[in-house]
């Protein structure tokens, strides 16, 4: 009988300390402090034992034997884990945390969307952005099947995208991406009588869109806008070329160019407005919203020429003349000259 009571003992022993390990490796909190603006990322390919290094890595939780631990008696698998961005809340013991991981409810990426000047610049923003590598994001921006499937091509697919900000799954890959970009730009463009404006100028989203990025280019500031598209639109009616600085510096490539010169303008390329009458074969950047609708809603006026004004304003005098442009050209000229840009 005192043999049965001691083995009664010892295994009540070791089901009190099973019970002590698994209440302070499962039950007690294990997730540390969490800042509001901190997520924790699993990659498609990751497995439990490198998440749980991450959480340690990045000061998530205390104990990655205890989360290995808690795993076992869940019987939690690799498989159970879902690719995502997550938030994970302060106190959270290690039971909730495998099953909130297990549930795969992601946090949205707020991604804010600023022009840009190529498809290679956004496809790297979307690379620090999103899971998907950038050199995945260009590929698809190049492949001509896809693109033809969402109404562009590889020189206008910058068009598929409105600086906005927009809420996406960290995990999305380039091809859902993308249709979103295109959903999205439909609502922007079925928006506010667009559509009916683009038909009253006789052209496409991607002519206007093009328009729109040189407007852009051209000038900052946005009062500004709607009078250089109206000029821009009588150069195109009067088949005259446009003759736009910004469209030199992006056939030269060179985005330091402070003042374009007559070597610049040179350059041999379809986006040369200089050399090439009508809208270049895309837009030389991703075009704003107040740019597209400066176009849509263009100044009615007889402008045919602009030139910078003489000042740090940003701004330009408007001429209906040749010869009232080459005043004003000689007199910023001048000026640029004593700002040590002459020719």
């Amino acid at each position: 009988m005192r043999k049965v009571l001691i083995r009664i003992g010892i295994a009540i022993a070791i089901l009190g300390m099973v019970g002590v390990f698994f209440f302070k490796g499962s039950i007690l909190p294990s997730v540390t402090t969490v800042a509001d603006d901190e997520y924790f990322h699993i990659y498609k390919a990751g497995n439990l034992d490198n998440v749980a290094d991450s959480l340690i890595k990045y000061g998530f939780i205390k104990s990655k034997k205890d989360l290995i631990s808690t795993a076992g008696l869940m019987r939690f698998k690799d498989s159970d884990l879902v690719p995502g961005r997550f938030k994970l809340k302060k106190g959270w013991n290690n039971i909730q945390l495998l099953d909130f991981l297990a549930r795969g409810k992601q946090s949205p990426v707020k991604l804010v969307i600023n022009p840009m000047r190529k498809t290679e610049n956004v496809a790297t923003f979307l690379g620090k952005n999103l899971e998907s590598d950038s050199l995945d994001f260009i590929t698809l921006m190049q492949d001509t099947t896809f693109l033809d499937s969402l109404g562009v091509d590889v020189q206008n697919a910058m068009t598929l995208f409105i600086p906005n900000t927009y809420e996406v799954y960290w995990t999305s890959t380039p091809k859902s991406f993308l249709k979103k970009m295109k959903k999205e730009s439909d609502k922007f463009w079925e928006k506010d009588n667009r559509e009916e404006k683009l038909k009253s100028l006789g052209m496409t989203r991607q002519q206007v869109y093009t328009l729109a990025s040189i407007v852009d280019k051209e000038t900052q500031q946005n009062i500004e806008k709607a009078t250089i598209a109206g000029l821009y639109l009588n150069r195109i009616a009067q088949d005259m070329p446009l003759q736009a600085d910004p469209t030199v510096v992006f056939a030269v490539n060179d985005f330091t160019i402070k003042r374009v010169t007559n070597r610049h303008i040179a350059t041999v390329s379809p986006y040369n407005t200089y050399i090439n009458k009508g809208l270049p074969p895309g837009p030389i950047g991703m075009a704003s919203a107040s740019g597209i609708d400066a176009v849509l809603n263009h100044e009615k006026h007889n402008y045919l020429y602009m030139c910078a004004r003489p000042d740090t304003s940003g701004r330009h005098n408007f001429a209906e003349t040749f010869a009232a442009h080459v005043a004003f050209a000689n007199i910023y000229r001048d000026w640029l000259t004593k700002q040590g840009l002459g020719l």
